[in-house]
C-alpha cells in the first residue's frame, strides 16, 4: 500500500510539474501578438435553408499588415440550433489593412 501511494504521489508531483512549464511556455509565446477580434458579417442562406455566421481573429505581427487569420464558421438551422462547426486558418503573406 505505501508502494502505491508513493509512486501515485511521485506521478502527481511530476504531472504538476509539466503543467507549470506548458503554463510557462504558452504564456511566454502569446505575448508578442496583439490579437484583435474582427467582427465577420456572413450575408445569405447555406444548402436547406441553414444560415452561416462566424467569427475571424487576426494576429497582428507586423503593424500594418495581417499576417494571420483564423476564421470560424458555424451553420444552423433557422430554428437556431447548431448544425456543424468548422475552422479555417487563413494564412495572408502581407496583406495591408
Amino acid at each position: 500500500m505505501k508502494r502505491i501511494l508513493s509512486s501515485l504521489l511521485s506521478v502527481l508531483i511530476v504531472s504538476f510539474i509539466m503543467l507549470f512549464v506548458m503554463m510557462l511556455v504558452f504564456s511566454y509565446t502569446g505575448k508578442n501578438e496583439d490579437n484583435r477580434h474582427l467582427d465577420v458579417e456572413i450575408k445569405g442562406e447555406g444548402l436547406s435553408g441553414y444560415q452561416p455566421f462566424g467569427s475571424a481573429y487576426r494576429y497582428v505581427k507586423t503593424p500594418g499588415k495581417y499576417d494571420e487569420i483564423e476564421l470560424n464558421l458555424q451553420f444552423r438551422a433557422k430554428d437556431k440550433s447548431a448544425l456543424f462547426i468548422t475552422s479555417a486558418d487563413i494564412v495572408t503573406e502581407g496583406i495591408e489593412y
